[in-house]
């Protein structure tokens, strides 16, 4: 599975910082896109 890492901590920076500044006290779902990559052959 191959998924945008930059994205990944971005999102993560931007939820780390909302909880910090308290702008956010639930839990959130973030969903991000992904691939599947396939290696090899079976």
């Amino acid at each position: 599975i191959a998924y945008d890492t930059r994205e990944l901590a971005r999102q993560a920076a931007e939820l780390l910082f909302a909880r910090i500044a308290k702008e956010s006290f639930w839990p959130r779902t973030v969903v991000l896109p992904t691939q599947l990559v396939r290696r090899g052959l079976h």
